[in-house]
């Protein structure tokens, strides 16, 4: 289990309550999100799934939107790119 100081653990949780609402790069909810599941759940169901995580789930779960964000907003990029060229 992995040590935090406790406002990097607050900062961490609010972060992944956010994005157990929605996917900020798409206002959705995008299949392929390790989220999708938790999104479609009822909020008492989502709320206890989501006091439920350790450190290393919400410093997984982080690393993984920041990951898949910079990957579809390069995306993104590389399309708009293409169009104006």
């Amino acid at each position: 289990m992995i040590l935090m100081a406790e406002n990097t653990k607050i900062a961490l949780r609010d972060n992944i309550l956010s994005l157990a609402v929605n996917c900020p790069v798409w206002r959705a909810n995008p299949e392929d999100c390790p989220l999708y599941a938790i999104r479609r759940l009822e909020l008492p169901q989502r709320l206890q799934w989501f006091n439920g995580l350790s450190n290393d789930d919400l410093i997984y779960l982080n690393a993984y939107h920041c990951l898949c964000a910079q990957l579809r907003m390069q995306a993104r990029l590389e399309a708009s790119e293409a169009l104006c060229a």
